[in-house]
């Protein structure tokens, strides 16, 4: 490193300093970016690696049909595209069978699979925050983000294989906002993005938001009103013949939909403002054990008040950007997170609200509100207009202040969900372990302890999961592989 003599460098300003000591350690930066990008992914990785258990579980078991059905030759698309719960799952249905196929279906292949897609995710939201703020976002920024983006608070879907369908549709999410961040839209950037979206919407019943998300970008980032309503008016088509082919046939009754009844939702608007609030505050979980709260209302009270924080610094955040986005035709990313984070909680709620309000708690509803805070960090962390209001030595303040403030919070979500997320993992893995010893061994359980055992840690009802048992043993899917089968087998049922 060059020396910089004591005078020189008081007369120099730090406007001329700054570049020499960026020239004299260019590889420190870039292994400082490396650093910061890879150590949350790969944390993530070790955290699926320690608690994933190759294990079949709950909604898994629809699967394996699928499965049967293409080992001996009699898979239909039909089957495929059938609705199970309120999603068509064509596409992650695809990706089972395949496993099922190549790997027995080793749901813990499956999580990896996931864990990759959610990597690549960030990756491609880091590609496109740069063309969004004009410049890579600082080491610390992506730690801080990619902790949160990676949050154990996320563990339920982490660790089960099925979550898979919600890994694609973030996939997919980056990569449409990776297309509209482009220089221009062209007609073939445009057509490859209704393909994306058309993916996501095969995927999933949230895969469905991509739409509004990509005319959302549409209209931000088009110039000239005959351009728009020409490239409008083909992306509003796609939406409505996607939205048809996956609503045809579609049954919309509680029977079919998991247990949610929208004719509730509909009945109750205020539970489900309530509920959509709750599972945005989830962000921040805190254990009853510790004694804080003396009832759940009160601690889903607590959880509400978060949600309606977090909530309103969204909206400003939409807000703010809506006024400046004429200046800066730059891809709406902060927007972007928050409309599909607010459509997924809505979609949530209108189908989950009649389980009751403390299903909001659950951990597998928090994906898209830990983008939500990504997409507020975004903003504060990489908006161009901020970023110039860093050489305003009045408007310096307004913009530090908030800065600070918004890593204070990344902070303590982190500080927060750490342990709670590896406390919960393991209890996860225990479960998934033990309802592996049940179904290798359930014989040599009583009816009684089968029964429970059953219900609670595989499926819901033994008599529903007694015809699936049998095919997955037949076929050697996940626990029924030999080796996995000879373990647990040597373990014994669980007492």
């Amino acid at each position: 490193m060059s020396v910089v003599p004591a005078d020189e460098a008081h007369s120099s300003s730090s406007r001329h300093s700054l570049p020499v000591l960026r020239r004299d350690h260019p590889n420190l930066s870039r292994i400082a970016l490396l650093a910061a990008g890879l150590a949350p992914p790969a944390l993530y990785f070790l955290f699926v690696a320690h608690y994933g258990v190759n294990f079949i579980y709950w909604d898994e078991w629809a699967v394996v049909p699928l499965i049967n059905a293409e080992l001996h030759g009699s898979l239909t698309f039909t089957m495929l595209w059938a609705q199970h719960n309120e999603n068509r799952m064509l596409l992650p249905n695809v990706l089972f069978v395949l496993s099922g196929r190549f790997d027995h279906f080793d749901t813990r292949a499956i999580m990896f699979l996931s864990a990759s897609l959610y990597t690549l995710s960030f990756w491609l939201y880091l590609a496109i925050h740069k063309t969004y703020a004009g410049r890579s976002l600082r080491p610390l920024p992506i730690l801080l983000t990619g902790c949160v983006w990676f949050s154990l608070e996320d563990f339920e879907n982490a660790l089960w294989g099925f979550q898979l369908a919600w890994f694609l549709i973030v996939f997919l999410l980056m990569i449409l906002l990776f297309l509209f961040s482009r220089r221009r839209i062209t007609n073939l950037g445009l057509s490859i993005s209704i393909l994306v979206a058309a993916a996501a919407s095969i995927s999933s019943l949230q895969g469905l938001i991509l739409w509004p998300v990509g005319f959302l970008c549409l209209i931000w980032r088009t110039p000239g009103r005959t351009r728009l309503i020409k490239l409008s008016s083909v992306w509003v088509s796609a939406t409505a013949g996607c939205s048809f082919f996956y609503f045809w046939n579609f049954r919309f009754g509680a029977e079919a939909t998991g247990g949610g009844s929208v004719s509730f939702a509909l009945r109750h608007p205020v539970e489900v403002v309530r509920y959509f609030f709750i599972a945005i505050g989830n962000l921040f979980p805190v254990n009853l054990s510790l004694n804080v709260f003396r009832t759940v209302s009160e601690e889903l009270a607590m959880y509400e008040c978060i949600g309606v924080v977090i909530f309103a610094v969204a909206v400003f955040v939409v807000w703010a950007s809506y006024r400046r986005y004429r200046a800066e035709r730059r891809v709406p990313l902060p927007a972007a997170l928050i409309l599909f984070a607010v459509c997924f909680d809505i979609s949530i709620a209108l189908g989950r609200v009649s389980l009751g309000l403390g299903v909001a708690r659950s951990s597998r509803y928090t994906m898209a509100n830990l983008l939500m805070l990504v997409a507020i960090a975004s903003y504060y962390f990489g908006s161009p207009i901020l970023r110039a209001a860093h050489a305003d030595k009045r408007a310096w303040l307004s913009v530090v202040i908030p800065e600070t403030m918004i890593a204070v919070v990344l902070v303590a979500q982190i500080w927060v969900t750490v342990p709670y997320g590896y406390s919960h993992g393991k209890s996860l893995a225990g479960q998934r372990n033990r309802g592996a010893q049940v179904v290798v061994n359930l014989a040599e359980g009583t009816p009684p302890e089968r029964a429970w055992d059953v219900y609670t840690l595989v499926y819901p009802g033994l008599p529903a999961a007694a015809p699936l048992l049998r095919e997955a043993k037949k076929d050697q899917l996940s626990v029924f592989y030999p080796p996995l089968y000879r373990y647990y087998r040597h373990l014994g049922f669980p007492r």
